[in-house]
């Protein structure tokens, strides 16, 4: 299997670009110990400079979006182009840190086979993996039948009753969260060490800018970030732990 990474750029944002560059320099620093074609999705016009700074990935081309509904709109967009048997998509503040991420991706994915896989998760306003760091066949993602076009809109992919990992567990695939030490189901997802918003979240295969934000918080208020993200708050999910969803 030769996955696709897919990244998304915001064109012209001086932030952005500082993210991106923090992604490249993360990629090399933690090769991804496994094979895989790039595409670089621009959410809007990019200079030069922009698309020249991508061409240290490999097998890298260009999918150019207009930004509507962000990088999730961008997701949308591409996979419908997507020719691969499985895709990882980093949002624009996204990175890593250890070297083989993508093998034990490929290698989770292969052990459960179609289905959503996760590296980040969390309780916080309802179950949800992050809709960054995540990967599956991107036929999944293009057949999502709801349009991604609002900010609501995306938070909705991600945590709201129309929850991507929903949808995939409605179909009767996996939603999992990946993590260095094992595979685990949405009523398990907040009980691994070092996760997302957890310890030193050494435990996570991908980072983004709310992974960070924790790290460089006091212990006080690591402390409230991660009872948000460790307490079952949605009355849908709350005493329904054998609840298909």
């Amino acid at each position: 299997m030769k996955p696709t990474v897919v990244f998304v750029h915001v064109s012209g944002n001086p932030d952005f670009y500082d993210w991106s560059l923090q992604f490249l320099a993360s990629y090399e620093n933690a090769p991804p110990g496994h094979d895989h074609d790039t595409v670089v999705v621009f959410n809007g016009k990019p200079s030069d400079e922009e698309r020249d700074m991508f061409k240290i990935l490999p097998n890298v081309s260009f999918f150019y979006h207009d930004n509507t509904g962000s990088d999730i709109g961008a997701y949308q967009a591409v996979s419908r182009e997507l020719r691969c048997e499985l895709a990882v998509y980093f949002g624009t503040t996204s990175y890593v840190q250890a070297p083989h991420w993508l093998a034990h991706m490929v290698y989770a994915s292969s052990r459960h086979g179609r289905g959503m896989y996760g590296s980040l998760a969390s309780y916080e306003i309802s179950p949800h993996l992050a809709t960054t760091g995540f990967w599956c066949h991107p036929s999944l993602v293009a057949e999502y039948p709801h349009p991604v076009i609002t900010k609501s809109d995306r938070y909705d992919f991600e945590h709201g009753p129309r929850a991507f990992w929903r949808h995939v567990q409605r179909r009767g695939l996996p939603a999992l969260l990946v993590t260095w030490d094992g595979e685990y189901d949405w009523r398990d997802w907040r009980k691994p060490p070092n996760i997302y918003r957890r310890g030193n979240q050494g435990n996570c295969l991908t980072f983004y800018r709310h992974s960070t934000n924790f790290g460089l918080a006091s212990p006080a208020n690591q402390a409230i970030m991660a009872h948000s993200a460790d307490t079952l708050v949605d009355p849908f999910f709350i005493g329904n732990q054998t609840l298909k969803v």
